[in-house]
């Protein structure tokens, strides 16, 4: 159910119809569609866990679901926070900002393909000087998603294959709800080619394999 949750950024009706019933061994209940908005594709594989181990009826189950993916939608939706025109001393990153969220709108809008907006920004600087905020404006100023992100997170969910599906995980949230900005903080932290070169390094396997499945996810 995880891998094939992960590997499709976002389960259609269909789809997610066909992982209800064989989680649940039983069909959603009548009416589980009617609404306008395609709540499913916003569905992770954890969110079947508890309807299944409690052995919750179908309406049940789909109740929790849905209030589920309403709740993670509200977090990731940044209604609050200042937009780009109450931050100030901006300088050359304001206007960078202004262009990108410019050419997020059009690509929204169809007048401009999404291939020709920046996949990417680098924001340096020290400890609060608003680098999240930043970041934060310029998803609410397009009306899009926003996914926080953390190397510390990522390496604190356990041993090297914990790592990785953590990140993995992570750009899979993000694609679901695309179009979205994933802010990865402290990615400073993941490591340098050159420490890794170094003779005396001896983590060097382990943070090759973190940097090269950042790469893999950032490309894909």
């Amino acid at each position: 159910l995880r891998d094939l949750v992960l590997r499709l950024p976002r389960l259609d009706r269909r789809t997610f119809r066909r992982v209800f019933e064989r989680v649940m061994s039983a069909p959603p209940p009548d009416g589980w569609d009617a609404t306008m908005l395609d709540w499913t594709r916003y569905v992770l594989p954890s969110d079947f866990h508890q309807p299944r181990r409690l052995r919750w009826t179908p309406e049940q189950a789909v109740q929790f679901m849905r209030d589920r993916v309403e709740r993670r939608l509200r977090e990731v939706s940044p209604t609050s926070g200042p937009g780009l025109r109450e931050l100030h001393g901006l300088g050359e990153a304001g206007q960078i900002s202004n262009d990108l969220v410019a050419d997020i709108r059009a690509a929204t809008a169809g007048t401009l393909a999404w291939s020709s907006v920046d996949r990417g920004m680098l924001i340096a600087g020290p400890p609060g000087t608003g680098k999240t905020s930043l970041a934060r404006a310029i998803a609410k100023e397009c009306g899009i998603k926003f996914v926080v992100a953390s190397a510390s997170a990522w390496q604190s969910a356990g041993h090297l294959g914990d790592h990785l599906n953590a990140m993995r995980a992570t750009f899979a949230e993000a694609r679901r709800y695309a179009p979205s900005i994933l802010f990865i903080d402290e990615i400073d932290s993941i490591g340098s080619r050159e420490r890794m070169t170094a003779a005396n390094y001896h983590g060097a396997q382990y943070q090759t394999e973190v940097v090269n499945c950042l790469l893999e996810q950032i490309q894909g």
